[in-house]
């Protein structure tokens, strides 16, 4: 009777190897929706104590995903701010670049959209311009964030 059982098992397992491996071959995500939407079909016959590993699978490979997107999306950011320090440090400008004319008429939003189009020395020239006007913190973390400093 063991042996039966433990025959049926095996035989179960594999065939969801059957189904399942191809699967997760074509992707983690794709892996998880099918076994999530599957696994009643698939745990009707077995008892309570596979049920129940089966079910914490299905949680560890939801939980997998979760974090896979969380992380998807950290690296997309850095990424993006990576990208810019890029564009930053490969723009040229004219020797001894200048703060932009009509800079101090700008409010501060407008100098943070403009900030990414100005080249190394035209920030570093708008953050020593920045020190000793107006001041503004938001405006010379972003200048700092272009160029690449640590800020505290």
């Amino acid at each position: 009777m063991l042996d039966n059982i433990v025959k049926r098992i095996e035989d179960e397992g594999r065939e969801l190897k059957d189904r399942i491996v191809p699967k997760l071959r074509e992707g983690r995500h794709e892996a998880t929706e099918f076994f999530s939407k599957n696994l009643p079909a698939i745990t009707k016959n077995l008892p309570v104590w596979e049920r129940r590993v089966l079910g914490s699978i299905d949680d560890v490979l939801v939980k997998i995903d979760a974090r896979t997107k969380s992380r998807l999306t950290v690296l997309s950011r850095a990424r993006d701010v990576i990208g810019k320090r890029v564009a930053v440090l490969g723009k040229k400008d004219a020797p001894g670049a200048a703060v932009p004319a009509g800079y101090d008429a700008l409010s501060t939003k407008e100098i943070l959209d403009k900030l990414a189009a100005y080249g190394r020395p035209t920030l570093e020239a708008v953050r020593a311009h920045e020190t000793t006007t107006k001041n503004r913190a938001t405006v010379l973390k972003e200048i700092d964030k272009l160029l690449g400093v640590a800020t505290a």
